[in-house]
C-alpha cells in the first residue's frame, strides 16, 4: 500500500491518492481531484511543506524519509519519488 502520490494531467488536474491514509482513517477520502488552481502557496518548513489550497484547507507534508508525525509522507510526484524535503519543494512547485 503506498502513502500519498500526486499527480497531474496534461490540463493541470492535480490528483492525490491518500493510499494509507485513507485505509487507517486518517482521511476521509481515498482520492481527491483539484483544478490546475488549487495550490495556492507553499512553505519549505524546517521538517515539513506547508501546502495552502484555495479553500483555505492547508496540508502539511514530508519526503519519504521524513518524521511522518510532522505531515503525510509524499510517495511520488508524477512518478517521481523525492528524496529529501527540498526536492520535495522542488517538485510541488513545478505542479502549482
Amino acid at each position: 500500500m503506498s502513502y500519498l502520490v500526486a499527480t497531474t494531467n496534461e490540463k493541470g488536474v492535480l490528483t492525490l491518492d491518500f493510499g494509507v491514509y485513507y485505509n487507517m482513517g486518517l482521511i476521509p477520502f481515498k482520492k481527491a481531484s483539484y483544478g490546475s488552481g488549487y495550490m495556492v502557496k507553499s512553505h519549505l518548513m524546517e521538517d515539513h511543506i506547508l501546502v495552502w489550497g484555495e479553500d483555505i484547507r492547508t496540508f502539511n507534508i514530508v519526503a519519504p524519509s521524513g518524521d511522518t508525525s510532522k505531515g503525510l509522507i509524499v510517495e511520488s510526484v508524477n512518478g517521481v519519488t523525492p528524496t529529501d524535503l527540498e526536492n520535495l519543494f522542488t517538485m510541488i512547485t513545478n505542479v502549482m
